[in-house]
């Protein structure tokens, strides 16, 4: 999922996903959030290691009292994992999520 912002909303019981290429995304995408998930893929490093700039993107854009997720993708190829984790464990107490 790294560099890919999924919004899921429901309207009249309807329920709509759009999806966002890159990390082009305004303020206005963001506004009354009440929650995140940022996702990582554990069998990629680099995937872990751009979390806080999504991190800080949620901050600068989304309500103060936003609660954030961080979720380890890819849990079931063990065997390929890249991040260990006592890294992302560390990411989140760091980061307060």
């Amino acid at each position: 999922m790294d560099g890919l912002i999924k919004n899921f909303s429901s309207t009249n019981g309807s329920q709509r996903a759009a999806v966002y290429p890159g990390r082009s995304a305004t303020s206005a995408y963001y506004y009354g959030a009440v929650g995140a998930m940022v996702v990582y893929d554990m069998t990629k490093r680099q995937s872990i290691d751009h979390i806080t700039g999504w991190l800080d993107k949620l901050r600068a854009h989304a309500d103060k009292n936003i609660v954030i997720m961080l979720i380890g993708n890819k849990s079931d190829l063990g065997i390929l994992r890249a991040v260990p984790t006592e890294d992302a464990q560390e990411l989140a107490e760091k980061e307060k999520l």
